[in-house]
């Protein structure tokens, strides 16, 4: 016959890992302890090294998740190498940023981060690179589910293939040389239009400040013969 505390017990859970270790921390124990604990709680049975170990796990969680804002707050303030930089401005900004590695490990230096959890570096390393990639992943698929709509739309195509983009490319470019290439029948010689004089006649004729009878009187009249 199953006992009937045995047949209760759940298999051993995140959070019942955290028990064990909340309960055992700092304290002396051994296998018998152990057992009796779990026995007591329901908990899957397990061995004092299997305890030792969860206590560890818990600490070492507390302390990254007090180091990890720590160092992504200082690689925060890596400064970008613009592309015209001067060498000046370049080596200023390369010194600033190689500075942070120093900074980042008098952050672990001051958690008490141990010897054996400096990997712990490469870790957040990798969190960050898997962070970009996802970002670029999620990006790169907007554009090209984008892509294949504006091909269904303007050119009928269903899936948007190189060889339809290379088609299109050859179709605008010979669509834009064509364009560039249409006589300019109103250009002069040098490439620009002429300049013609306003046609007076239909503009309307500009009057003369001097009157025709201000002339007539001032033309000397020949005597009768």
């Amino acid at each position: 016959m199953t006992d009937n505390n045995q047949a209760q017990v759940n298999p051993l859970s995140n959070g019942d890992r955290r028990v064990l270790a909340k309960q055992f921390a700092g304290k002396q124990f051994n296998d018998k302890v152990v057992v009796d604990f779990c026995t007591r709680n329901k908990i899957e049975v397990v061995d004092a090294g299997s305890v030792e170990d969860m206590i560890y796990q818990e600490e070492y969680d507390t302390r990254m998740a007090t180091v990890m804002p720590l160092i992504l707050a200082k690689l925060a303030e890596m400064k970008y190498i613009g592309m015209f930089d001067t060498e000046e401005k370049r080596t200023e900004v390369l010194d600033f940023n190689d500075n942070l590695s120093a900074e980042i490990a008098v952050i672990l230096e001051n958690n008490g981060v141990e010897y054996r959890e400096i990997g712990c570096l490469k870790e957040i390393d990798g969190n960050i690179t898997h962070i970009m990639n996802g970002a670029n992943t999620r990006i790169s698929s907007m554009c090209a589910t984008t892509l294949n709509e504006i091909a269904l739309e303007k050119l009928g195509v269903d899936n948007l293939t190189i060889r339809a983009l290379s088609l299109e490319r050859s179709a605008i470019a010979d669509r834009k040389f064509k364009a560039e290439a249409k006589p300019q029948d109103n250009l002069g010689s040098d490439g620009e239009t002429p300049q013609t004089e306003p046609n007076v006649a239909e503009e309307g004729a500009v009057e003369s400040p001097i009157q025709q009878d201000d002339v007539d009187a001032d033309t000397p009249k020949a005597d009768n013969a």
